[in-house]
């Protein structure tokens, strides 16, 4: 057994597998269907999260990048960057 995306995961050689009899695989069969169900739930749920939550994920990332100039620089907007040897 070992542990992946903190679920665990069940490892079987084909060996072990081909010794189950047609009630043990029914019940595997089974089992992995739930856990598929599961999964497909909690994956719709996740995808509704990000997209209903996208637009402050976006906001909450400007007033980040801002609050970082601003300590960085000391000013409310960024100036306009000088070029060097730029003469018109």
């Amino acid at each position: 057994m070992r542990q992946r995306c903190g679920r665990e995961v069940f490892f079987m050689t084909d060996k072990e597998l081909k010794k189950l009899n047609k009630r043990e695989l029914l019940e595997l069969l089974a089992a992995m269907r739930e856990e598929i169900d599961a999964l497909r739930v909690e994956n719709e749920a996740l995808r509704r999260t990000i997209a209903g939550g996208e637009g402050d994920l976006l906001s909450a990332t400007a007033m980040r990048v801002k609050k970082l100039y601003e300590e960085r620089f000391g000013a409310d907007t960024p100036a306009k960057p000088e070029t060097e040897g730029a003469e018109e």
